[in-house]
């Protein structure tokens, strides 16, 4: 698997980008954007290429693109072309989260289902400092960001008395 500290040459990955485009080589300084990146490790994602998805992913998050964070951060979690590593996924998901731009992609809100998710890690107990009480934490901030799912997460918490105290009103 891909592994990011290892790192590519910004070359190789606009070799990757513009072949991907069906540009043969790179004449002279052309820009690669991150929304360039993203949609290039989509094509390879497709093809079954997830290493060169991931490192596409991580090079235009270095760019600082929020919305490719969140995608590298779903690669770390399930291991899809890089070695799984919830800690960092959960630091990628908490980048997102902490944005200040609202991100829209494809019907989906990055922001609140970062938050979401964050809270499933601390919840499942898949993070060093995992509690219940950061688990409520973070399905709190996603309910509040509009996601659903985290606010019968709190149902179920308050329910149960998981993190909380038990309330059933």
């Amino acid at each position: 698997d891909f592994d990011p500290a290892l790192g590519w040459g910004d070359e190789e990955i606009y070799d990757l980008v513009l072949s991907a485009r069906g540009i043969s080589c790179l004449e002279g300084g052309t820009d690669i954007s991150a929304d360039d990146l993203i949609n290039v490790s989509f094509h390879f994602d497709f093809e079954g290429k997830h290493e060169k998805a991931a490192l596409c992913l991580t090079k235009a998050a270095e760019l600082g693109d929020n919305l490719a964070k969140y995608y590298l951060a779903e690669c770390y979690e399930g291991g899809k072309g890089v070695v799984q590593d919830y800690v960092k996924a959960a630091e990628l998901y908490m980048e997102v989260s902490n944005c200040n731009e609202y991100i829209i992609s494809h019907d989906f809100y990055p922001q609140c289902w970062s938050e979401y998710t964050v809270g499933s890690f601390y919840e499942r107990g898949l993070l060093p400092d995992s509690t219940m009480e950061k688990a409520v934490a973070w399905y709190n901030r996603a309910h509040w960001s509009g996601n659903l799912d985290a606010y019968f997460k709190l149902m179920e918490c308050y329910l149960n008395g998981q993190g909380v105290r038990k309330n059933c009103n």
